[in-house]
């Protein structure tokens, strides 16, 4: 089954979508989403390494009572390298988790993402609708307030009544 293609602006704006890749790219909490994600992607192949050998090194100088010797020493050097091995299939275990906080991470940013993209688009389809309503409203003013002058001259010829001037004025009043 083949998948929608995501939803564009209703309009195509290229400035909806300009606005869009402005906030995704410029967003903090998305730039440390992006972060995390780049370091945990690094925790899988450290996921599978042994842990780091260790190293002791001892120096003996002891003093040993002996009862044909009074007064022996004892003196030397011990060495010693431990490695820690993981119990069977612990490593294979740990690299799994590690790729699946990464999943995560990822869909915590998709998921961000795509509110910040609603969040942006609704806000510039909403400025777009109160400038068309501007637009609305000074067209009704202006055609308004012709009416109102036309009713004056009408009035002023003497073929019109002075109720329809104040009502056409009244009109632009409360329009303003």
């Amino acid at each position: 089954a083949a998948r929608a293609p995501a939803a564009e602006p209703a309009t195509g704006d290229k400035a909806v979508r300009a606005l869009v890749q402005t906030a995704l790219d410029n967003n903090p909490t998305l730039k440390a989403q992006r972060a995390k994600i780049r370091a945990a992607g690094q925790v899988p192949t450290q996921a599978r390494a042994l842990p780091d050998p260790t190293v002791d090194v001892e120096f003996l100088n002891l003093s040993v009572t002996r009862p044909m010797v009074p007064e022996a020493f004892y003196a030397g050097v011990s060495v010693g390298v431990e490695q820690m091995l993981p119990w069977p299939g612990k490593r294979d275990a740990m690299e799994v988790e590690a790729r699946r906080k990464i999943d995560v991470e990822q869909a915590k940013l998709l998921s961000s993402e795509s509110m910040i993209r609603g969040q942006v688009a609704a806000a510039a389809y909403k400025i777009a609708m109160l400038r068309s309503l501007i637009d609305l409203n000074e067209q009704r003013r202006q055609a308004l307030e012709t009416a109102a002058t036309t009713a004056a001259t009408v009035y002023s010829s003497g073929k019109g009544t002075q109720a329809d001037v104040l009502l056409a004025q009244t009109a632009a009043t409360r329009l303003i």
